[in-house]
């Protein structure tokens, strides 16, 4: 930065009135390379347009500059001026950070019911005062604004656990779950899961540390770290167990029922996913889940060449994920029914399709 340069935003700074020198200052407190025009009005806990004027302003002198529309970049020297500034009122300065990583939260929470909805993890978190997420009506406009602030979304996770916002944290670490899970995102998923885990263990929340545990089993899985993720699906299951949430505990059965298929445990599988069925079966609302522990059955079925009772389980299944308009599981059951219906022909019937 050159003196006249310093020096002009210097003078800037100086001259500006009270509202935006506040809004100025907690713009230093955002992480990530740039912010956009929403999040900078979860900071303030204002409305946009008065926001946008300000930003707009700001980038006229040279305070922040504006990379594409809607989206602006504050240089670190100036940054960290003006995190020095929200700071000198500490009260002011958390209150914004608590509007911030909650404006994330339940951005992220529309992108996870969007992208993932059959397995979106229920945030039952209200939305607190001056903070109005995005929303999003389409997969494409979802995942368009979590491409741009993937990177970001992961600082604002370090950086809630490092306020000590540890129940912020375990819920966005939750809540991304899914869409790590959807858009095989392993990188930020097994830094934001880290981080969870270590959040709900300073929160005392014994559900959050479930639903961390079956996030890194998930995360282990998916690497094939098979041992890592078994021992975390048994500590869900036993935090499961001591909270006596019997969803939970059907889930994490069924974990270790694909963790069996996996390591061609065949049997133990069938074993976990009746059990993980008959708890389901107890509960209401669990149709969808009935159809998954019924497919990954079946799947296990077909590999012990019992493809007739499989596809009995399949044809069911396949209704199921029709009505809930789940395609990707649908496609699944199909394509295992096609196998399953192979397999139940016997060998005269076989070779007459060649």
């Amino acid at each position: 930065m050159d003196v006249q340069t310093r020096s002009e935003r210097e003078e800037g700074l100086l001259a500006l009135p009270d509202d935006a020198a506040r809004l100025f200052g907690l713009l230093g407190l955002h992480p990530g390379a740039d912010f956009s025009l929403e999040s900078a009005a979860a900071l303030d806990g204002g409305r946009v347009g008065p926001v946008l004027s300000l930003l707009e302003a700001f980038d006229g002198v040279g305070l922040i500059r504006r990379v594409v529309p809607g989206r602006y970049r504050i240089d670190e020297p100036l940054r960290a001026h003006a995190s020095v500034r929200a700071r000198r009122s500490a009260a002011q300065a958390d209150h914004a950070l608590v509007r911030l990583v909650s404006w994330y939260l339940h951005t992220c929470d529309w992108v996870q019911a969007v992208l993932a909805p059959c397995d979106a993890y229920d945030l039952e978190e209200e939305v607190p005062a001056g903070v109005t997420p995005k929303t999003f009506d389409q997969p494409q406009a979802a995942l368009a604004w979590w491409e741009a602030e993937r990177a970001t979304i992961v600082s604002v996770v370090r950086m809630a656990a490092q306020a000590g916002l540890h129940g912020l944290a375990w819920r966005m670490s939750v809540v991304l779950r899914a869409v790590y899970t959807h858009r095989n995102a392993v990188t930020d998923w097994r830094e934001v899961a880290a981080i969870g885990a270590a959040s709900a263990v300073a929160d005392g929340d014994l559900a959050g540390q479930a639903l961390a545990a079956e996030s890194l089993g998930d995360l282990y899985a998916r690497t094939c770290r098979l041992r890592e993720a078994e021992s975390h699906y048994r500590h869900a299951l036993e935090l499961y167990r001591c909270l006596g949430d019997r969803f939970g505990q059907a889930r994490s059965v069924n974990a270790l029922g694909l963790l069996c298929t996996r390591r061609r445990h065949l049997r133990d599988a069938c074993a976990h996913f009746e059990d993980s069925s008959l708890i389901f079966a107890e509960l209401d609302d669990t149709a969808h889940w009935l159809a998954v522990t019924g497919t990954n059955e079946a799947e296990a079925l077909i590999e012990l060449d019992r493809a007739a009772e499989a596809a009995h389980i399949l044809s069911g299944t396949v209704e199921v994920f029709d009505y809930f308009h789940d395609r990707h599981s649908q496609g699944h059951a199909l394509f295992l029914l096609a196998r399953a219906q192979r397999g139940s022909r016997g060998p005269d019937q076989r070779s007459r399709l060649h």
